[in-house]
């Protein structure tokens, strides 16, 4: 998909290539404070979302990166299956390879930016998935004659509150993720989840009934 911009800095300092590195070094530092502003902007939406609201946030990743196709290759589908494990993301996967490859073909100079997210089974858990692309295109000679443009994403993923979610939604954010030649086996494995969750709850209930016992008896 492209090259790291870390390795990329590497290289250059390696080469003694001061021009390059100071021109990827303010690369990076935007996306870098890109990266930043998206956290925290991302991380409210997804708290104030009344249709399909969080219980916490679980896991984030982001990946910055030079000269990137656009082609996505197995480096971001490989990524989205590390954080997102398990057999019912292929909709998931899909859905952003589709998306990520109409970003990365718009060659348009300066700077181009996409938010969104989705509801995956993943974990045993119902995951609120958000993901943000940036990417800016070199208008310029220079910089852009070895390294076209600078390109990373963020992503964050957070379990569902079940009990506040919207069914509507979350009916239809699955639909689109899981695929539907992939709803009978999604049925069985959400159905196993609610089982294993209804016993982790009782036995949770029985231990916390016992420690207030033993806390009354001191």
């Amino acid at each position: 998909m492209g090259i790291s911009i870390s390795k990329k800095l590497e290289e250059q300092q390696k080469a003694e290539d001061d021009k390059a590195v100071e021109e990827l070094q303010t690369l990076q530092e935007l996306m870098i404070n890109k990266v930043a502003a998206a956290t925290a902007e991302m991380r409210e939406q997804a708290l104030k979302d009344a249709n399909v609201p969080i219980a916490a946030f679980v896991d984030t990743s982001e990946k910055y990166f030079v000269d990137v196709s656009n082609v996505p290759d197995e480096d971001i589908t490989e990524s989205i299956k590390e954080m997102f494990g398990g057999n019912i993301i292929q909709g998931l996967v899909g859905l952003i390879s589709v998306s990520l490859n109409q970003f990365l073909g718009n060659t348009q100079a300066g700077a181009s930016e996409q938010n969104d997210y989705h509801i995956v089974f993943s974990s045993n858990a119902l995951l609120r998935v958000d993901f943000m692309f940036y990417k800016y295109e070199f208008s310029s000679k220079g910089v852009k004659d070895e390294r076209r443009n600078g390109f990373c994403y963020y992503t964050q993923a957070a379990v569902l509150n079940l009990k506040k979610v919207d069914p509507q939604v979350l009916l239809y954010e699955l639909s689109r993720t899981i695929g539907e030649e992939n709803i009978p086996d999604a049925v069985k494995k959400l159905n196993s989840m609610a089982e294993f969750a209804e016993r982790l709850y009782q036995s949770y209930q029985r231990v916390d009934h016992r420690c207030q016992e033993n806390h009354h008896r001191f």
